[in-house]
């Protein structure tokens, strides 16, 4: 943990509670690189449509190879394209990425090249994420994913 540049990147100390969840985003990320194959990582606090969202795995599925890093979760966020399009839904580039990081599909190159880029904790792991030009991976999402960020609480605790 890099405490002043955490407080110098955000303008407040860090939460103990993103210091455990970094690290548990961290240990998925070896873990994908030790299996050498995609994983899905879930957070505690997600509301899913499994019907939607079972389309969504599909898609993601399809596309984790070569885009490495795939959001699936809906946002509002509207500065992005679409790169591919499946009946109602669409797999995008995010111009902007959206904060927040329920749920998502990593393949073992994207969290080799998060790893590398984390030796020290900066920010908190969302924030890492959207910030692509510290890891240089582009982000993309599926648009309608049938995953939100439940009203419920997180185990983990938060930044207040």
């Amino acid at each position: 943990i890099h405490d002043r540049a955490f407080l110098h990147n955000m303008g407040r100390p860090h939460a103990i509670g993103e210091v455990g969840c970094y690290a548990s985003h961290y240990l998925i990320w070896q873990k994908c690189i030790e299996l050498n194959e995609p994983i899905l990582v879930f957070e505690d606090h997600a509301d899913i449509d499994i019907d939607i969202f079972r389309n969504t795995l599909t898609i993601a599925e399809q596309h984790i190879e070569q885009c490495g890093f795939i959001r699936l979760q809906d946002s509002k966020n509207r500065l992005h394209y679409s790169v591919d399009k499946y009946d109602t839904q669409h797999l995008v580039k995010y111009l902007k990425v959206p904060q927040g990081t329920a749920c998502y599909a990593i393949s073992p190159k994207a969290a080799q090249a998060f790893i590398e880029q984390s030796s020290t904790f900066n920010y908190p792991v969302d924030v890492f994420l959207r910030n692509t030009w510290i890891h240089k991976h582009p982000m993309f999402g599926v648009s309608s994913a049938g995953l939100q960020r439940s009203k419920r609480p997180s185990i983990i605790g938060s930044r207040k």
